[in-house]
């Protein structure tokens, strides 16, 4: 069982995603801003042990194009590409869904091959 609370996963996610190069701007002030909040709502989040309330982890994670659950799940240290992964998957038209999959275990059966 992981010793962090949720507030901490929360900062390390909404930080990676903020520092990602893909990402617009990693300025808590402009993403406070965006999910409609006042401008250094995002550094009072994250300088204390507050979490955003339900609607503002929603409007972040429509932000990032990731689901509002991913903000608050404990990544483990070499799932930490996971993040950007999800962001694009979530970009991604829904009828491409099977090609993915299909790539994706394209790759798992390659993996188990060479084992």
């Amino acid at each position: 069982m992981s010793s962090k609370n949720i507030h901490d996963i929360f900062e390390k996610n909404l930080t990676e995603l903020m520092n990602h190069e893909q990402n617009h701007s990693p300025s808590m002030r402009y993403l406070s801003t965006c999910i409609g909040a006042s401008e250094g709502y995002i550094q009072k989040i994250l300088s204390t042990d507050s979490l955003p309330s339900i609607d503002k982890l929603q409007a972040i994670g429509e932000h990032y194009d990731v689901e509002a659950w991913s903000l608050i799940y404990d990544y483990d240290d070499h799932e930490k590409q996971i993040l950007p992964i999800l962001q694009q998957l979530n970009r991604l038209p829904e009828e491409e869904y099977p090609v993915v999959a299909q790539y994706i275990q394209f790759l798992i059966d390659q993996n188990s091959n060479k084992q």
